[in-house]
This record gives C-alpha cells, structure tokens and sequence, in this order.
C-alpha cells in the first residue's frame, strides 16, 4: 500500500483508460497524488466508489477553509473488485 500522504490527492473526472476505477461523479482536476491512488486501485484492482455515485452539492465536500473560498474532497471509499471489500480512505 502507497505511503498514507500518496492517498491524499484529487483523483478528478478524467475517466479514459481507468473507467473501471473512476466513476463518472469525480470533482474537478487530477493531480499527480491522485494519478498514484489511481495507479493502485489499478494493481490492486480496486474502484473508487464515491465517484461511482451522484451526490447532492452539500455533501460533495469533506473539507472546507473557514472562510468557505477553498473546498475540498479528500475522503474517498475503495473498494476491492474481487472480493466486494471496501476499504475506506479518510
């Protein structure tokens, strides 16, 4: 498994070659910590469930700053492909 700061990216919504991993409900760009969650999810041949599903405005973010210019989505629901465990990222 990545080191825990390697988990800690924005997978995005750029779907083409992985669209067994990213669903279509990821948020905004990739970066290259979420390249590295993707790469895993590949090997490990793992999904990102919360990018599988629509989900309201409110709860599309995990983190905010306190002047509510800046939000984040940083949690993030694995689950193995195989053998429909989930591992859970936060």
């Amino acid at each position: 498994m990545p080191h825990r700061e390697h988990l800690n990216g924005h997978v995005g919504t750029e779907r083409t070659g992985c669209e067994s991993v990213v669903g279509t409900f990821g948020i905004g760009a990739r970066n290259q910590e979420g390249d590295r969650i993707i790469d895993f999810c590949i090997r490990n041949q793992m999904a990102i469930m919360n990018t599988f599903y629509c989900h309201q405005e409110s709860h599309k973010w995990t983190w905010y700053r306190w002047n509510n210019t800046v939000q984040d989505y940083t949690d993030r629901s694995m689950i193995d492909l195989q053998n429909n465990s989930p591992l859970q990222i936060k």
